[in-house]
């Protein structure tokens, strides 16, 4: 019997040695799995946190994008505003000319070619001036004829 004790004694050690190997062999796989865990935590921690980061800085940038947008709105409508106030500003400078020219009897310049071209109505301006100096030259210089022409006849 009591070798039976003694074997089983010795089958026990046996066991027990193989068992805190076993015990060993979890602690050295835990322990590695513990680093792969943690490694893989501090992988997604700084995934998560570059991602945060990422999403305020585009959230930062197309804030900026919409104040920008906004201005550019703004000033879009602003320069529409003017640009039709010009428009209406030169129509009723196209009017003026032509009243005048109709008024003085004077051809309208031909605008078909002309209104390419942003100075048109300086154009315009300078043909109906040029013509009407002429039209008054012309005039003060028969009325000057006509008055030398009295005044030769008669003191003779």
């Amino acid at each position: 019997m009591i070798e039976d004790l003694r074997v089983a004694n010795t089958e026990l050690v046996r066991s027990n040695k193989e068992i805190e190997r076993a015990s060993t062999n979890l602690v050295g796989v835990n322990t590695a799995l513990e680093e792969s865990i943690r490694g893989t935590f501090l992988l997604s921690s700084l995934f998560s946190e570059v991602c945060l980061v990422l999403s305020n800085f585009f959230v930062l940038v197309f804030a900026g994008l919409k104040d920008e947008l906004l201005a550019a709105q703004v000033e879009a409508r602003s320069t529409k505003a003017q640009l039709e106030g010009e428009v209406a500003l030169n129509r009723r400078l196209r009017t003026a000319i032509s009243d005048l020219s109709a008024s003085w009897e004077v051809e309208p310049m031909d605008e078909s070619r002309e209104e390419a071209r942003g100075d048109a109505l300086v154009d315009q301006l300078c043909y109906l001036g040029a013509t009407l100096r002429d039209r008054v030259r012309d005039a003060l210089h028969i009325g000057v004829k006509r008055a030398m022409a009295v005044v030769c006849s008669g003191f003779l």
